[in-house]
């Protein structure tokens, strides 16, 4: 549950920055010889350049390997943590090599990650959800 508030608080959060708050990344134009160019044209055409700051890919992977990085199978499996934390960092830089953020988009983005996740725990969402269970006849 605190994994799910913490996404919804931080999707409202970029939202309202998005809105209010647009801002853009010059991109350059591409040529699209190789497949790996064609690929980047394709997802610039999906994702706009007004909304790079504080950065959503940024603010997602650092939330989640916050999250997860929390749950019992990162605690039995010692691996998960550097795992996420790993997986995180790679999108992080990889935001900057595709010159898609400035490093200061991918710091925000961070810090909004973990304010997030901090927001949601303190919450003490702690009530569990019972879903009923469909018994054979």
């Amino acid at each position: 549950m605190t994994t799910f508030v913490a996404l919804l608080i931080a999707t409202i959060v970029l939202s309202l920055f998005y809105i209010f708050f647009p801002s853009f990344y010059p991109r350059i134009p591409i040529e699209g010889q190789t497949l790996s160019e064609q690929l980047l044209i394709f997802t610039r055409t999906i994702d706009g350049a007004h909304n790079t700051f504080p950065s959503g890919h940024v603010t997602f992977a650092w939330l989640l390997a916050l999250c997860m990085s929390q749950t019992m199978s990162a605690k039995k499996f010692t691996w998960l943590t550097p795992t996420y934390i790993a997986w995180a960092i790679l999108i992080s830089v990889s935001t900057l090599v595709l010159k898609q953020h400035y490093i200061f988009d991918v710091l925000s983005g961070i810090a909004l990650a973990i304010i997030c996740y901090f927001c949601a725990k303190n919450l003490k969402l702690t009530k569990t959800i019972n879903l009923p269970i469909a018994r054979p006849n």
